[in-house]
């Protein structure tokens, strides 16, 4: 913004008197130097004016400024260059625009540190591969943060916790968690579960993920391993998942690895919105070597969206397949690119 320029000790007086209506005045001769040659205020009696230009001792003026009235004015009346009102109000506005400014670089910031993240599996997520059946999705565990700047990634205990669990309601079953207490989220689907009979987590346990959430007091079960769930069962629900900061475009990195590939299976990235499937990336494996998938995607999502990875073996048959501890090392990363 262009500032009212200012002059120390500016002063002098008119040479001749004017009216209310006047457009210019001048000051006594040789004194017009010590103003500012144009965008300055002056007084004279109680009247500020505002000097868009000066040539010498020529004032081009506006009238009645600051809330002041035009009036007429003898010659010999003073004109300074005061400390008026309309200074410290420029300053003011400046120091506000200031303030926003700085509370914008800050928000951009915070849009860099709440939303560039990244995190890695631990190799023993891969027991959870142990036994996966085809055409199913479980959901890939960020046991592991490398780096994490904010809390948009989520890991750890959803329902229950370690050494004391949720009990399931009496009409729970061998595939199906019913609890009418829990308020189960759609984004629910494929997230990690262990069971057991008894709330410590130690009595005919079972581990396995969400095939798919039927409703909020309802989830389907696919065991991976150990005993079946059964009424009454107690149950521990580990979630893996970005949140969503604000509502903006983002931009996805995802990579799952699963060491020991087999000869003509099909592995891929399968990337759920909110428990929908929105990204998916499927490769089918040539020779029994290491498959390595890496996917990218940029997707438009709103404030609250929980954003999951999930991992998929199959073949063409969907055949039940075996694999052994250190499958699905990966790692998932975020960006948001602009907000919206």
């Amino acid at each position: 913004m262009a500032f009212l320029k200012v002059k120390n000790n500016a002063g002098s007086a008119l040479a001749s008197a004017i009216n209310a209506s006047a457009t210019s005045l001048t000051v006594v001769g040789g004194e017009g130097v010590k103003f500012p040659g144009s965008n300055f205020h002056i007084s004279v009696d109680d009247e500020i004016l505002l000097c868009t230009a000066r040539d010498d001792d020529i004032f081009i003026v506006e009238r009645g400024k600051e809330g002041t009235t035009a009036a007429s004015h003898n010659a010999g009346a003073a004109v300074q260059l005061r400390w008026t009102a309309g200074y410290v109000e420029e300053l003011q506005g400046a120091t506000a625009d200031l303030q926003s400014d700085v509370s914008d670089l800050q928000e951009k910031t915070s849009l860099i540190d709440r939303t560039l993240a990244k995190a890695y599996l631990s190799s023993a997520q891969g027991e959870l591969y142990s036994g996966v059946a085809g055409a199913n999705n479980p959901r890939v565990e960020l046991d592991t943060i490398v780096f994490n700047y904010g809390d948009c990634f989520q890991t750890g205990d959803w329902y229950g916790q370690e050494g004391n669990y949720l009990q399931a309601d009496s009409n729970s079953d061998a595939t199906h968690i019913r609890d009418a207490d829990a308020n189960f989220p759609a984004a629910i689907r494929g997230a990690r579960v262990r069971w057991a009979s008894n709330a410590q987590g130690t009595l005919n346990t079972g581990e396995g993920y969400v095939a798919t959430r039927d409703s909020a007091s309802q989830l389907t079960l696919a065991k991976v391993s150990g005993s079946d769930f059964a009424p009454s069962y107690y149950y521990w629900i580990r979630k893996a998942q970005y949140v969503v900061p604000f509502d903006g475009i983002y931009a996805f990195m995802f990579q799952l690895q699963y060491p020991t590939a087999r000869d003509g299976k099909r592995y891929g990235i399968y990337i759920f919105v909110n428990g929908v499937q929105i990204i998916a990336s499927l490769f089918h494996a040539g020779t029994a070597n290491m498959m390595r998938i890496v996917h990218n995607g940029v997707l438009m999502l709103n404030q609250g969206d929980i954003v999951t990875m999930h991992g998929y073996i199959g073949d063409d048959t969907q055949a039940g397949l075996s694999y052994g501890a250190g499958e699905g090392n990966s790692c998932m990363a975020a960006w948001c690119l602009k907000r919206l």
